[in-house]
């Protein structure tokens, strides 16, 4: 099979394109191109950007109703990279469309066969008719919002959050004191829940506040993430997928609610959930200009609940929601119960489904046995 082009390291911010020669037998090396992604608040592709001949070239130009059908007829037609063995590099022609695929939110876009729907991570979805093609797992979670609706229908400020993943992190409600205290860095606590399961991993040291200005002055130069819920993935990592992360996005283009050092609101950038530096409890052991960060003696416990689907591990197609609480001890122990009894209800559920399953195959069985004795009596 010859393979003539590879997408590495796909993420809102672009990718790397590794194009090989279109007659690949002689074994020759590709050549790489980087893309650069334009996206919306929603995390819709806008524009694909290559550099050729040192000139920017548009590879891609998409734009969406609602829903997430395309428009046609308009815009510029889509172009795809192609390994000029003679002269030893890439080119763009025109196609009929862009190889790569993740237009809407994000997804793959499967043109395939004619199918023509966007691939989420537990769903196929319509965008033809702005319906998913199967029943929400969480339908029961969420029982104002119908079974195969998209986005709560609001695909004009709002993302579909399909992750069956939890994360509660529950923090004091003023900043930490910062004064070299070792051991006290990580005032919070955070759980993984597993929605499909119901299982529950941690807790594990975690904080919600920024580095301090000194260990004589615990206040902050940085914003400081809203609590509540937010939306999380980890398709871009930390540090531009050198480390391992989890990325806050509520707003699109990875933006989240926060507050400024003055108390005013603010829209924050680049939020992720990554390792602290140390737990001296000094001013910058947290090592966080404005994320969520974990005791890294905690980390890669933390980080094995995760699927890390590059070659270094370092993101992947995970997605979920993150409950962030701040309040006194009791406020902090009813959040921590409350997300435990979720994680029962899960199971129980769960079990009373197997037991349903295994009730009917049983009965089903029976059925059948009783159908043959009366096809043998009945031969006899």
């Amino acid at each position: 099979m010859q393979i003539q082009y590879l997408f590495i390291g796909p993420s809102a911010e672009g990718y790397v394109s590794a194009v090989y020669p279109n007659d690949n037998t002689g074994g020759n090396p590709p050549k790489y191109a980087y893309v650069s992604s334009l996206r919306d608040h929603l995390g819709n592709l806008r524009l694909s950007i290559t550099r050729e001949n040192n000139r920017p070239t548009v590879l891609q130009e998409r734009h969406y109703y609602p829903f997430g059908m395309l428009h046609a007829g308009y815009g510029k037609p889509a172009r795809e990279l192609y390994y000029d063995t003679k002269n030893r590099k890439i080119y763009s022609r025109q196609t009929a469309a862009g190889r790569y695929k993740y237009w809407y939110q994000e997804q793959e876009r499967q043109t395939d066969l004619d199918l023509n729907w966007d691939s989420f991570k537990y769903r196929n979805y319509d965008y033809a008719i702005g319906r998913f093609m199967s029943v929400d797992p969480l339908a029961e979670k969420y029982p104002y919002n119908g079974v195969y609706n998209f986005s709560e229908n609001r695909v004009i400020d709002g993302r579909e959050l399909e992750g069956l993943e939890t994360i509660l992190i529950t923090d004091i409600n003023e900043r930490p004191k910062d004064n070299g205290t070792r051991g006290e860095t990580y005032t919070g606590q955070m759980y993984y829940r597993n929605d499909n399961t119901g299982e529950i991993y941690g807790p594990y040291e975690a904080s919600t506040y920024p580095n301090s200005v000194s260990n004589t002055d615990n206040s902050t130069r940085y914003n400081t993430i809203n609590a509540g819920e937010h939306h999380y993935n980890n398709y871009s990592g930390h540090h531009g997928g050198r480390s391992k992360g989890l990325n806050i996005d509520d707003l699109g283009q990875r933006r989240t609610y926060g507050t400024d050092p003055n108390g005013d609101p603010v829209i924050m950038q680049y939020v992720n959930v990554h390792a602290g530096a140390s737990d001296n409890g000094n001013y910058n052991s947290r090592g966080s200009q404005g994320c969520i960060t974990i005791n890294p003696s905690d980390a890669d416990a933390f980080f094995s609940n995760f699927n890390w689907t590059n070659e270094s591990k370092t993101t992947g197609d995970a997605s979920g929601t993150l409950i962030i609480v701040r309040g006194d001890e009791t406020d902090r122990n009813i959040a921590i119960t409350q997300f435990k009894i979720e994680a029962l209800q899960i199971q129980f559920e769960n079990m009373r489904l197997e037991m349903l399953t295994n009730e009917v195959t049983q009965k089903t069985n029976q059925l059948l046995n009783e159908m043959k004795e009366m096809l043998n009596t009945n031969n006899q």
